[in-house]
């Protein structure tokens, strides 16, 4: 079993440095994606190594040690969840249904899984043995982009997603990455739609690794990441409509009521880790000691002033 390198360190399974560990246990399930997405590590496009995913190592430990370990963590409190990270294969299906029933043997541990779905059928046997949310990755925001970078169709992706969000209100939800060379507006009207949908989303920014075919893009602009954050947080909590976001040549330039809004933002919550209740993922988009996209915990309010600084429409 594959466990997060921070994951195992919570576990008592290394010795790394971290200054921030992860309140969820991220466990990669399955080997050999037969996907092509160029940013991702695991690809078949891709000459990473095997245990990446992003910049995240991926150690492998016995299941019997893994289970344990996860089940003594969640029972301290220091692990609040598992959230499984299937690799798309002939046999990624059969693994993440083997990998669910030996956490749940142990324990009412609550799972999440993100996993290509590919009929309701799947859906509904991963949620008949106990797992509490699925997520179906989007990554891409661009229609046109998508196909180029992923491979196959966003709109037949998005019909399977309404589908099941709709079969089982409010256990549906995708990622989504920034700076893949969408738009703002492609970017939060896609959230839009999505939450209109009942689908959260987890927001993640674009890391470059070796090996992938994307390894010489950039990072999004800190500011850009930003913006998007905080129409996320302000469309997921119904304080806006589209309408009041205000687009200047496909980018967020302000935001209709934002003086009244500010109120509302000022505690930094929009600027960290978004996803799944518990899911903080630390450091997967940043280096320690570097410019944090994602915070895995609450922000100071110094850190709030700045990201919100940051945005350019509060200042």
């Amino acid at each position: 079993m594959r466990l997060s390198a921070g994951t195992a360190k919570v576990m008592g399974l290394n010795r790394i440095k971290a200054d921030s560990l992860p309140t969820t246990a991220y466990i990669m399930v399955g080997e050999s994606c037969r996907r092509g997405c160029s940013f991702c590590t695991q690809s078949i496009r891709s000459d990473s190594r095997r245990d990446y995913l992003s910049r995240v190592t991926w150690p492998e430990f016995d299941d019997e040690i893994a289970v344990a370990g996860l089940a003594e963590a969640c029972r301290r409190g220091s692990l609040k969840r598992a959230c499984l990270q299937v690799v798309d294969s002939r046999e990624s299906m059969e693994a993440a249904i083997e990998t669910i029933k030996k956490l749940k043997g142990a324990g009412d541990i609550p799972i999440n899984a993100s996993v290509y779905i590919t009929s309701p059928e799947e859906a509904e046997a991963l949620f008949g043995l106990g797992i509490d949310t699925i997520s179906l990755p989007i990554d891409v925001a661009s229609r046109e982009l998508y196909s180029r970078i992923k491979g196959g169709s966003l709109d037949r992706l998005l019909d399977m997603i309404y589908g099941l969000a709709e079969r089982y209100p409010g256990r549906v939800n995708t990622h989504l990455i920034a700076g893949l060379g969408e738009t703002e507006e492609e970017m939060i009207r896609l959230i839009y739609e999505l939450h209109n949908h009942g689908v959260s989303t987890a927001l993640f920014a674009f890391t470059p690794v070796r090996g992938t075919p994307m390894e010489d893009k950039s990072q999004p602009p800190l500011d850009s990441y930003r913006r998007i954050q905080l129409a996320r947080y302000l469309i997921i909590n119904n304080l806006v409509s589209i309408d009041d976001f205000i687009f200047v040549d496909e980018e967020l330039k302000d935001v209709r009521g934002s003086d009244i809004l500010l109120k509302r933002v000022k505690d930094g919550n929009a600027f960290m880790t978004s996803g799944c209740q518990d899911c903080n993922r630390p450091y997967y988009n940043e280096r320690p000691g570097g410019v944090m996209y994602n915070y895995p915990r609450p922000l100071t309010e110094e850190e709030a002033e700045k990201a919100l600084r940051e945005t350019g429409i509060f200042g």
